[in-house]
Parts: C-alpha cells; structure tokens; sequence
C-alpha cells in the first residue's frame, strides 16, 4: 500500500502552495491527481504535468486506476490530490486507508457556501465530509 502522507482536497489541483510548500515540507516524490473527468481532459493534464518539478513523480488517474496503483505501490511518500471529497470517499470505500484529509481550496459557485475562507462546499460536499469523519 502506498505511504500516502498528504491527502488534499484542492479544487485547483496541481499549483505553487503544493509544489512550493508541501513538496518540501513532507518530501513526497508521487503526487497522483485523482480525478475521473480531468484524467480525460489533455489539455489540463498536459498542464500539470508541465508546471510539476522533473523531480516529482505525476500522474492523473481515474479512481479506478488510483485505486489499483495505491494498493501496489511501495512505500515511497505519495501526495493524492482530488477536487471534491467524494472522490476520497469512493477511495476508502475501494480500501484505500488515509489518516487525514486536508482541505485545500474549493472555490465558491452557485452550488456551494462558504464554509472557511478560500473554501466553500456544496451540502453533497458538506454531508460526504461528514461520513468521513
């Protein structure tokens, strides 16, 4: 199983706080991206790719894909970024064991409220965080 020592909810996935803060402060080597329609969208997955350090192992996964990649993987430090907390529910329900879940940025839209600075959730959102507890 994969030595997952950050899980984020970051509806920006991908970008500087992650790379300039948390790459170095927990010396991961994979970040795996974790995100059904995203792993489907080149354009946006050519990007994350490009912007990630040469030194970070990236890659964008469907829940399917992650699920089997985590469960072999060896216990190098992973970071598993995902834009909803639903995706992290459907992991654990696949077996995926996680400690924590950090919640990063989840920007505000017609569907959510804001629930702390620079995060809002919707009440699907709200409710699926709620069973993770």
């Amino acid at each position: 199983m994969a030595n997952i020592v950050l899980a984020r909810i970051d509806d920006r996935l991908i970008h500087g706080q992650v790379i300039a803060k948390w790459a170095k402060k927990l010396f991961f080597k994979n970040i795996f991206v974790v995100d059904d329609a995203v792993v489907k969208d080149a354009f946006a997955t050519r990007l994350m790719l490009a912007i990630a350090p040469k030194d970070l192992n990236v890659k964008i996964l469907s829940v399917a894909d992650a699920t089997e990649l985590l469960k072999e993987e060896d216990d190098t430090a992973t970071c598993v970024i995902t834009k909803n907390p639903m995706t992290f529910e459907e992991l654990i329900g696949n077996g995926i064991e996680l400690k924590e879940v950090q919640l990063g940025g989840m920007g505000s839209n017609a569907n959510r409220t804001s629930l702390v600075r620079n995060a809002a959730a919707s009440k699907e959102e709200r409710e699926c965080m709620k069973r993770m507890c």
